[in-house]
């Protein structure tokens, strides 16, 4: 974030804030457009899946919606409210506070669903739970950290 010294922040300090974020807000669009594409291909290319993969696949993509919501906020409010108050960039936004969870919950679930797909593929058992201990650990810290 940017640096602080007592009660200005400079151009370059503003602009170090900016530019990452304007860029995950682009990213961030890019990529739920091609979760968009993808979801459209799922539910017309697979009418006979379960309705628990289905569902899945909707929370996937309504948390995907709710993160995309977040950064365009978050970026609002730091291209656009505190451009001329820079000092409103001391605080983080509420958006890019909540991306952080949504983030941990998305990568869960997404994880969880691959490492089922590994046991029922291998038919192994230490392997997928290995995998599973592995995607429990980051959202546990994700969710710690937002907090």
């Amino acid at each position: 974030m940017a640096c602080i010294s007592g009660n200005s922040l400079t151009p370059t300090d503003v602009t170090l804030v900016v530019v990452p974020v304007n860029m995950a807000a682009v990213a961030t669009s890019l990529l739920f457009g091609c979760c968009v594409i993808q979801a459209y291909i799922y539910y017309s290319g697979f009418t006979k899946d379960r309705l628990i993969i289905k569902l899945m696949v909707a929370v996937v993509m309504i948390l995907e919606l709710i993160h995309l919501v977040c950064i365009v906020a978050t970026m609002w409010f730091i291209a656009v409210t505190a451009y001329k108050n820079p000092m409103r960039l001391a605080v983080w936004p509420p958006g890019g506070i909540v991306v952080i969870p949504i983030t941990a919950v998305t990568r869960f679930i997404v994880q969880s669903y691959f490492t089922f797909r590994f046991w029922k593929l291998t038919n192994a058992v230490l392997l997928p739970m290995l995998c599973m201990v592995l995607s429990l650990s980051p959202p546990g810290s994700a969710l710690r950290s937002a907090g």
